[in-house]
């Protein structure tokens, strides 16, 4: 416990300074503006997206613990929880793709709206970053703590230099689809490592999942780049529509959302 508890305390240190590297070059190649518009912009997506890793993690890893040492019941935990991760966030991340403008004016102001298509490319990068996630636990799962902190730093230096030749090349536009690349470089980095260590693979429904989910949110990515507002609201709406409806749809066949939905306004009711 107190190795594991090192190592994921080291892996945190590590991010912090790999934060603040990324804000000094910032600063002193552009702007302390810049400094401030990639706070701003990173801030909406930790933050509001963080909230739902956070609150699965709590209820996940646990459960992820109790069969660690079972490789099929692993992976079997991992593909469930990926899947719903994204079906939970992928109609989240297609409303952020077409009302990020609202939520910038909303959160800071119209001056910031400079940050959108970094919250673009960063948005899609979530998708990536919940497969990601969902792998990653296993390490701590099976009290392999030097195994995540060697998998954490390799990931937060190629995220260091990502960002800075993303930066340097396109401006905050360039971190965005830095942390796109990140996320995707260091989704093949854990699945590569999970399935050497502990024969773990991609169920199926997982991939179909992620598969029509992307897709929905790729077209929402082009149509919110393509076409301009309030054209693009339209066309935006109705992908969010159907990536909800399916959502809605796959996790009623898992864990019966309806029912919750009844059981929880019942209880509200009650209270009242």
């Amino acid at each position: 416990m107190l190795v594991t508890g090192f190592m994921i305390s080291m892996s945190g240190l590590i991010s912090l300074m790999v934060a603040y590297v990324i804000r000094i070059f910032i600063n002193r190649t552009g702007d302390v503006t810049d400094v401030g518009y990639y706070t701003a912009g990173f801030t909406i997506i930790n933050t509001y997206v963080g909230m739902i890793f956070t609150a699965m993690g709590t209820d996940y890893y646990p459960r992820l613990s109790l069969v660690s040492n079972d490789n099929k019941q692993c992976k079997m935990h991992i593909n469930q929880q990926s899947e719903i991760a994204l079906l939970i966030l992928a109609p989240i991340l297609v409303g952020f793709l077409v009302f990020i403008n609202w939520a910038v004016i909303l959160l800071y102001s119209s001056k910031f709206l400079t940050i959108t298509h970094m919250v673009y490319w960063a948005t899609l990068g979530i998708f990536f970053k919940a497969l990601s996630w969902a792998i990653a636990f296993v390490f701590l799962a099976k009290g392999a703590g030097k195994l995540f902190f060697w998998n954490e730093l390799a990931g937060s230096i190629h995220g260091l230099g990502l960002s800075l030749l993303g930066y340097h090349l396109a401006g905050l536009t360039g971190l965005g689809i830095s942390f796109f690349a990140t996320y995707l470089l260091y989704l093949i980095q854990v699945y590569v490592i999970a399935k050497i260590k502990y024969s773990f693979t991609f169920h199926h429904s997982l991939i179909r999942i992620f598969g029509i989910q992307f897709v929905l949110a790729l077209s929402c990515f082009f149509v919110v780049n393509f076409i301009s507002t309030p054209y693009s609201y339209l066309p935006g709406i109705l992908l969010i529509v159907v990536s909800g409806w399916y959502s809605y749809k796959e996790l009623e066949k898992r864990i019966g959302l309806k029912e919750i939905i009844q059981k929880s306004i019942i209880h509200r009711i009650k209270k009242k």
